[in-house]
């Protein structure tokens, strides 16, 4: 089993940095609390030390599955301890599939969020490997959707995630997304971490809540200054979500739960 232990200091610097990678006004950014787009950044950090340690290459790599969770408030200011590991390699063919559950706890060791990102390493699939396993889906309500909200994505949100430590050329360079084709297009991409930020954001803000956990995978890259629409429905405190761009879905199998501080 690959694993790696980290402890994540961080103060209200932190937490501004992830109010701009989430589309805050500048001007507003100091007075957010952390939330789920945080915990994805430093679940992050954890999943590259996972990485690292499996000799998995980084380049081409994207994160394609993300699913998000706190347990509580997280305070602006503070240490948590981190505690990532690999929970398995698979072959899909053209690519391969690493998933990495990364857990915080406080110093005397009470939960405070987790994490599991789904690592696409584009080019190298095909070794043979099995298949992941299927995991249970939940169909959309045969039913219009609770609310319909915009999700316009920021020319410079890919400029702004990465303040937050994903620095992965092929989001930022037009030369790096070139060398990806089948998957950029020729342009950079958004971070899937970035995408997530920015739904949270929405979400949250239409709920006039903050959002205690969020699920998805991606089924299509994001560019910046794309319009997207996120589609949800009610039941009770969650929520079944789906993100379009026009009529194309751009992630699936996706959730949210509504919380409180």
């Amino acid at each position: 089993m690959v694993e790696f232990s980290f402890i994540k200091e961080f103060d209200e610097g932190d937490v501004h940095l992830g109010a701009l990678a989430s589309g805050a006004d500048p001007a507003d950014a100091a007075t957010e609390r952390p939330g789920l787009t945080v915990i994805g950044a430093w679940a992050f950090e954890g999943a590259l030390g996972v990485l690292a340690m499996a000799n998995a290459a980084q380049e081409g790599a994207t994160v394609g599955e993300v699913a998000l969770r706190r347990h509580g408030p997280i305070p602006p200011r503070g240490q948590l301890h981190g505690h990532a590991t690999l929970l398995g390699t698979w072959d899909l063919g053209p690519m391969a599939l690493l998933r990495v559950h990364v857990g915080f706890s406080t110093p005397s060791g009470a939960p405070v969020a987790e994490a599991t990102l789904g690592f696409y390493l584009h080019g190298r699939g095909g070794f043979g490997g099995e298949r992941p396993p299927r995991s249970p889906r939940s169909p959309l309500p045969d039913r219009q959707p609770d609310r319909t909200l915009p999700v316009n994505i920021l020319g410079d949100a890919a400029e702004r995630y990465s303040l937050l430590g994903d620095r992965n050329p092929i989001h930022l360079h037009p030369d790096a997304a070139a060398a990806w084709p089948a998957l950029t297009q020729g342009r950079p991409i958004l971070h899937g971490l970035g995408g997530v930020a920015l739904v949270e954001r929405a979400l949250a803000n239409a709920e006039a809540a903050p959002i205690a956990s969020l699920r998805c995978r991606l089924s299509r890259p994001i560019w910046p200054g794309d319009a997207l629409t996120l589609e949800t429905w009610r039941n009770g405190a969650a929520r079944q979500l789906r993100l379009r761009r026009g009529e194309e879905d751009v992630w699936s199998d996706a959730g949210a739960e509504i919380g409180a501080d």
